[in-house]
C-alpha cells in the first residue's frame, strides 16, 4: 500500500536511546511482524510518547526525520511502517 506521506516529508518517530546506540521504537504484533510507528504531527508524537509501552532502562524521545529515511531504516530492519494518531490507532499501513 503506497502512503499518503512524500518521501521527502517530515514525520515524526520515537528514538529509544537517543544520541549513544539509538534505534526507531518499534513493536512487535501477535503475527511476529515488526512495526515502526509514525506520527505526522510533534503534538501527536508527543502525546503518543506518553502513553506508548516502553521497556524499563531506555531513554525516549520524539524526533523529525525524513519520510524516507524512516523506510530505508524499516527496510534494512524488515519492518513494516504504520502511521498513527496519538493514541497508536493505525492510520496507513504499508512496507517499505
Amino acid at each position: 500500500m503506497a502512503f499518503s506521506i512524500s518521501n521527502e516529508t517530515w514525520v515524526y518517530a520515537v528514538i529509544g536511546n537517543p544520541g549513544a546506540d539509538e534505534k526507531l521504537a518499534a513493536f512487535h504484533e501477535e503475527n511476529e511482524s515488526t512495526y515502526i510507528p509514525i506520527l505526522k504531527t510533534k503534538n501527536e508524537a508527543e502525546l503518543f510518547l506518553s502513553c506508548m509501552p516502553r521497556q524499563p532502562g531506555i531513554r525516549y524521545e520524539v524526533q523529525a526525520l525524513i519520510f524516507e529515511d524512516i523506510l530505508s531504516y524499516a527496510k534494512e530492519n524488515k519492518s513494516l511502517v504504520y502511521v498513527v494518531n496519538d493514541k497508536g490507532v493505525i492510520q496507513e499501513t504499508g512496507a517499505p
